[in-house]
């Protein structure tokens, strides 16, 4: 008798690993993932050492030279923003979750962290580059 009252109670219990009505962890390690990714699209942006005695036009070819960097980021930004929007318009209408949609938000999650890689490939000043 009290196996079968555990197994009904652990059974009952079990569903509610799979499923929930709480989406606020999901939405907070979500929006915690995006402020992550976001803040570090700015580490790329870095001047190169710059000498004591540089000149207004050798710092003007530094900026130019750190151009597809900024375009980089800006587009990174603006990309992994949008996806935050879209991401936190949705889950606010969302009043449950099961294990499908946890899967589908890591995959997104996955991407946004993955986004900085291609976008830096694609402004990348490599011959190479198509």
């Amino acid at each position: 008798m009290l196996r079968t009252v555990l197994a009904l109670t652990c059974s009952k219990h079990a569903g509610r690993l799979d499923r929930g009505r709480e989406t606020e962890r999901t939405m907070f390690f979500s929006d915690a993932v995006f402020a992550i990714a976001m803040t570090l699209l700015a580490l790329d942006l870095r001047l190169s050492d710059l000498p004591a005695d540089i000149t207004v036009r050798g710092f003007e070819s530094v900026l130019v030279d750190r151009v597809p960097a900024l375009a980089a980021f800006a587009l990174s930004f603006v990309l992994v923003g949008w996806t935050w929007i879209n991401h936190h318009r949705r889950f606010n209408a969302i009043v449950s979750y099961d294990n499908r949609l946890q899967v589908i938000n890591l995959l997104i999650l996955f991407f946004v962290v993955f986004l900085p890689g291609p976008t830096t490939i694609l402004f990348a000043d490599v011959p190479s580059t198509p």
